[in-house]
């Protein structure tokens, strides 16, 4: 009789599925076992240091409540949600566009520089060149 052809092909992606679940179940229980002996920095290099453009892009851009803005818009050009009162910000120095903290922190976390809306830099050329060029040295 047999097994159907369609129900093998299934066992077989199931199988490598369950064997790819096995190994970020070990990869997690690595990284963990990494960051609890101190060793943060051979797992994710160049992320906790104060040089990292990342680091300094979010000390620049500072957060701030809905709120305390004066003329705020309605809505985050990235999320498409409407701001709420309680809402965490960040408002652009170059363009002041504003946009959710979090919108905004996933934006830069894919190694975006610009505006998400307008495309201008996040900061001045000459602070910019210095961040990538300290970035570089190290």
């Amino acid at each position: 009789m047999g097994f159907p052809v369609c129900y093998s092909d299934f066992m077989f992606s199931k199988l490598i599925f369950h064997i790819l679940s096995l190994f970020s179940i070990i990869r997690k229980l690595i990284c963990t076992f990494f960051r609890f002996i101190g060793l943060q920095d051979f797992i994710e290099p160049h992320t906790s240091g104060s040089h990292n453009p990342t680091h300094m892009i979010h000390k620049i851009l500072p957060v701030v409540s809905y709120k305390d803005l004066v003329d705020p818009p309605d809505s985050c050009a990235v999320c498409l949600n409407e701001f709420e009162e309680v809402d965490e910000i960040r408002r652009l120095a170059n363009c002041t566009h504003v946009f959710h903290r979090g919108c905004l922190d996933r934006w830069i976390g894919y190694d975006q520089r610009t505006c998400p809306l307008c495309r201008t830099a996040f900061i001045p050329h000459e602070i910019n060149q210095s961040l990538w060029s300290a970035s570089v040295a190290l």
